[in-house]
Parts: structure tokens; sequence; C-alpha cells
């Protein structure tokens, strides 16, 4: 089935109409913001419901499936991010079912061979690599049984914040390791200016 049969896709607001304010207090959903939630540590999901919080239609709240139009990358917004603002680049993800998995959903707008596929051909001939709202509504999506789903999405969330903390302790380790060089060999490179 096409992703607009499931699901409401909503984009975010235009660049132009958000204000230097919103920026400066942070008050605006980013790529960097959409990595971090994709490591958030799995738990059970919590969705606030849009009715119980003053936001407008542009904010983003967490339990939300949120997707990058310009990298192509999905993911469920954090408490953290919960009441930012998503611009023109970002497209808002609503099931229309209580059968719809959002954590599959990611898995399989993020990691799906055949979705990949399509965007490819959907892509062809388009200078600008951003995907439009409009292709993303096209997409063909098979949805496995809700069971299976579930499944699916908890390892993915627990794949990707095992290779976030796997490549963060792979980057301590190497600052830790360069200081230490560092360390060894600040002395040395002192007598030596010094010309001792």
């Amino acid at each position: 089935m096409k992703l607009e049969e499931l699901t409401q896709v909503s984009v975010g607001r235009n660049v132009s109409r958000i204000s230097d304010n919103e920026v400066k207090l942070n008050q605006v959903y980013t790529n960097d913001d959409l990595l971090a939630d994709l490591c958030v540590p799995i738990g059970k999901l919590k969705h606030t419901d849009r009715n119980r919080i003053p936001i407008n239609k542009y904010s983003v709240v967490a339990g939300e499936l949120v997707y990058s139009l310009v990298s192509s990358t999905a993911g469920i917004v954090s408490q953290q991010n919960s009441g930012k603002i998503i611009n023109q680049n970002f497209a808002r993800i609503s099931p229309l079912s209580d059968q719809i998995n959002l954590r599959y959903l990611c898995y399989i707008l993020n990691e799906s061979i055949e979705v990949k596929r399509q965007m490819a051909i959907l892509m062809q001939g388009t200078v600008v690599r951003k995907l439009k709202p409009s292709m993303l509504r096209e997409l063909q999506v098979e949805f496995k049984p809700f069971e299976l789903q579930e499944k699916i999405g908890e390892a993915y969330f627990n794949f990707k914040r095992y290779q976030y903390l796997t490549e963060r302790e792979s980057e301590l380790q190497g600052m830790i390791y360069l200081d230490a060089l560092q360390k060894l060999n600040g002395p040395a490179e002192t007598r030596r200016v010094n010309g001792d």
C-alpha cells in the first residue's frame, strides 16, 4: 500500500517564517536532534497527547515519527526534543491505524532496500537531492503482522543505541589515547623549543 493510505504526512513550517528568536532559544528541530533521537535508550514508547500541551501545528511531541526530507532519515521524537518546531525540510508521519508500529515504520523508511530503490526511482532527474512530500506519500510500504513489527522495531532501536554507544566509546578511547601521547610528547617538545 502507498504510505499516504496508511499515514498522514504533514510538512513543517517554511524556514522564512521561523523567527531568529526561536532559533536562538533552540526551539527548532534539527537533523542533529533527529540523529540523537535515533540513539535514545529504548523503553516504553512515551507518546505525548498533542491536545494536552500548548503547541502549534508545526511543533512535534515525544513519540511522533519525523522524517528528514533532506537526509532521508526517519526518527522518533524524544522527550528532550518534544515541543520543538519542524521546518519544511521535515515531515511528520502519523499513522491512521493502531496496527502500525512507529519503530517498525522508522526501520522500514531507514533500512528497507525496496524503499531505497523506490526513492532512487522517484528522485531520478532531480537536481537537488531532496525527497518531496508527494514522493514520500507515494512510497509503497508493506507492513508485517503487528507483533512482528514490534519485535523488529524494538530490535532496530536497540541496535541503533548499541551502534551509537560503540562509536562513542571508540571516540573516547581515541581521545584518551591521544591525550596520553600528548603528555608523553609534551615535555620533550618544550625542551627542544627552549634549546635544552
